[in-house]
């Protein structure tokens, strides 16, 4: 029995051939290679791609019963220019996750902050007064029950007391993001939306290294690190990208801590006053995802935030909230099969 093919090198499609239909699509290219040693000087056997009706056949595959009007059609690229077509096409698969995804966040944002311009972009009137600023610490530092010291004030994730030089207030839902009004919160400086931490810790906060899983039996956020590598990172490593060394090295101990150990351990805070709940478990879905996409976790990891006790009960819009949340975690897994 012959098996038809049309053999395609750089654009250019030869007449019709045949050959004795061979036991399966690996021998079928060794053949095609013999027959064609000229044209095919070049190219490994292997790096041929034998399509028949616009699917393309794997070595181990038999070989499909083809007609005249009806060929298999067989492309020939030299090694390096297959390389870069793969690499090309896992690009446009990881664009148009990343526009998938991209899509269902500026469905979710409207549930937090309630914006009808397009979420995400650059708040280009978020520029406050030093009197409002001053004022908005005051109301954190309050709400922490940390009014009284005006030098040191209590970093939430190393649980010790800091000098004010070292510690930021950390927006759990970034103040970047556009926030027009998210009821029970009053809006983005609310003292629900904000962490005090150490400089090095907000920053690895904000870039979703690590997140803050809230834990109902203990009634308090447990750290969760999600970067391998920054796992085994010490605080003292962390702290040289913002501080000198003469700076930073009166901390103590603490500095020779990894990150790693305090994963597991739950946020510091001096009074009952905690953030707000769907903050704090939005900020750890959109870590997961992220940290699924880059391989550090597994899918299904930290299932805790995926159920009802994770998220403030107050907020209407939390079950549509998650429903979005799942269709965007659906996604983030289905690009990630696509492009292994």
């Amino acid at each position: 029995m012959s098996t038809w093919f049309q053999l395609e090198i750089h654009g250019q499609v030869s007449n019709l051939d045949k050959v004795q239909t061979p036991g399966d699509v690996a021998d079928l290219k060794h053949l095609i290679r013999d027959r064609n040693p000229n044209k095919l000087a070049t190219v490994d056997a292997m790096d041929l791609v034998i399509e028949y009706n616009g699917k393309r056949l794997q070595p181990m595959e038999p070989v499909p019963v083809s007609e005249p009007d009806k060929p298999l059609l067989c492309r020939a690229y030299p090694q390096e220019d297959l390389r870069h077509r793969m690499q090309l096409q896992l690009l446009k698969k990881q664009q148009e996750s990343i526009d998938k995804q991209d899509q269902l966040l500026q469905r979710i944002a409207p549930f937090l902050s309630n914006a009808m311009d397009k979420q995400w972009s650059l708040e280009q009137n978020s520029v406050v007064s030093k009197q409002e600023h001053e004022e908005f610490r005051q109301a954190v530092f309050e709400y922490y029950g940390m009014a009284d010291n005006h030098h040191l004030k209590h970093c939430h994730f190393l649980g010790i007391d800091l000098n004010s030089h070292f510690i930021t207030i950390a927006h759990i839902f970034a103040r970047r993001f556009r926030f027009n009004e998210w009821q029970p919160l009053d809006d983005v400086d609310s003292p629900e939306n904000v962490l005090i931490l150490f400089k090095p810790i907000e920053r690895a906060f904000d870039h979703g290294r690590l997140c803050f899983v809230w834990d109902q039996k203990h009634k308090n956020y447990r750290i969760h690190v999600l970067d391998p590598k920054l796992f085994r990172t010490t605080i003292a490593e962390e702290a040289q990208k913002s501080f000198s060394s003469n700076e930073y090295m009166g901390l103590g101990k603490i500095l020779n801590k990894t990150f790693g150990d305090f994963h597991g351990e739950f946020l510091d805070f001096l009074t009952e006053s905690k953030p707000y709940k769907t903050c704090m478990t939005f900020h750890c879905h959109r870590a997961r995802c992220e940290a699924i996409r880059k391989r550090w976790i597994k899918e299904g990891d930290l299932p805790e935030i995926d159920t009802d006790d994770a998220w403030s009960p107050e907020d209407n819009h939390d079950k549509q909230l998650q429903e979005l949340i799942q269709q965007w975690r659906k996604g983030t897994q289905e690009a990630l099969l696509e492009t292994e």
